[in-house]
């Protein structure tokens, strides 16, 4: 296990910095996911770690090491690419026990170790298979046992699962989980898959992206998947954690207390918030946020649905309305049965309420729903 530290990284390749300003410790042990949207800087900050991309400035320090100018091979890093990259010619025995073989391990030594990841990934009876005879899944287990193989402080992972189908992306997903539990090694995952941001992190790192990125640094959030979730900082976060994204209506404030805001859409709506608002004027202009699975069908919004996506357990139901300029999305019963054209109306119940500011900065909220 090796502690990673980011000491004010950036990169730039030329055109701009790609990633800017990143300070950020990753304790030993811990499974931190960075996340973020196209071009953010994810998989460079990644292969900064495997010192297989430069660093412009800063410096990353593995186990206490300064490893900015550390070989890859050196780093104690073991990389699993979303391609597999794994040796066509080779079986998967071969293929598995390549790294041992160049660290100068004996027959015997490769074969028992070989033969104990095998079994651990359900690839025993595959040893002496080509990869172009594997599945998608069962390659991408050969590449995750090369790199258990390695006995590395620091596993990276680059999108591992993006090239897999729904059923073995769920399949890997728990085979990384287990992973992470039976080595306790310290893992740093990529993905834009927010279902494996949730589902795998100790921690997520949100990247900014564009012309976040040059005003306010790289990293838009770190924290807890339930805390990005329940509490944002910004317009941003909460717009980016979640599926479906978060829904948002323009207002302006017309009261505003220590634990309690009241904002009034263009149409005369008025719609509660539970947030700390002490600072907050009236007049200001806010965008409210609430989740799919807190808007409650109810009389405070007219709206007409467009669509009804069936899920069997839920339905997703996006309504147009005069106040928002994308559909309001609520999470519904499965067999719910509204269609398409049917008029309906939500409510918006105010502890689900967020409120971001003119600078898209999140108004503290005044219930903690991870205190409840």
């Amino acid at each position: 296990m090796a502690e990673i530290v980011f000491d004010k990284v950036a990169k730039d390749f030329g055109g701009g910095p790609v990633v800017r300003d990143v300070s950020l410790t990753i304790p030993e042990g811990e499974f931190c996911v960075f996340v973020g949207p196209s071009g953010c800087g994810k998989s460079t900050l990644l292969r900064m770690v495997a010192g297989l991309e430069s660093i412009t400035a800063g410096e990353i320090r593995i186990g206490g090491k300064r490893a900015n100018d550390i070989p890859p091979a050196k780093r104690g890093a073991a990389l699993v690419f979303q391609t597999y990259a794994l040796f066509p010619h080779m079986t998967i025995a071969e293929n598995l026990g390549f790294g041992l073989k160049i660290r100068g391990a004996a027959k015997a030594e490769r074969d028992a170790k070989v033969l104990g990841v095998a079994k651990d990934l359900e690839l025993d009876g595959l040893l002496e298979r080509r990869p172009r005879e594997l599945s998608g899944g069962q390659r991408q287990r050969v590449a995750i046992g090369r790199a258990m193989l390695r006995d590395p402080q620091v596993f990276l992972f680059d999108e591992p699962l993006s090239n897999l189908d729904a059923a073995l992306r769920v399949h890997t997903r728990l085979r990384i989980a287990k992973l992470h539990q039976d080595t306790g090694r310290s893992m740093i995952y990529v993905t834009h898959d927010q279902v494996e941001a949730m589902t795998l992190a100790d921690r997520i790192v949100l990247l900014n992206t564009g012309e976040r990125t040059a005003r306010e640094g790289s990293l838009a959030q770190i924290g807890t998947p339930l805390e990005l979730y329940h509490h944002p900082r910004s317009l941003f976060v909460a717009g980016f954690i979640g599926a479906p994204r978060m829904n948002f209506i323009a207002a302006r404030v017309v009261e505003a207390f220590f634990d309690r805001m009241v904002a009034e859409t263009a149409s005369g709506l008025r719609i509660a918030a539970a947030v700390c608002a002490d600072g907050i004027k009236i007049g200001d202009p806010v965008t409210l946020g609430i989740r799919p699975e807190h808007v409650t069908f109810g009389d405070t919004l007219a709206a007409r649905v467009l669509n009804v996506e069936r899920f069997g357990d839920s339905s997703l139901v996006y309504a147009d309305c005069a106040e928002a300029k994308e559909p309001i999305v609520a999470r519904a019963e499965g067999g719910t049965r509204l269609k398409r054209g049917d008029a309906v109306s939500f409510a918006f119940p105010a502890e689900h309420v967020h409120a971001f500011d003119a600078q898209e900065r999140a108004v503290p909220r005044s219930v903690d729903p991870l205190a409840q």
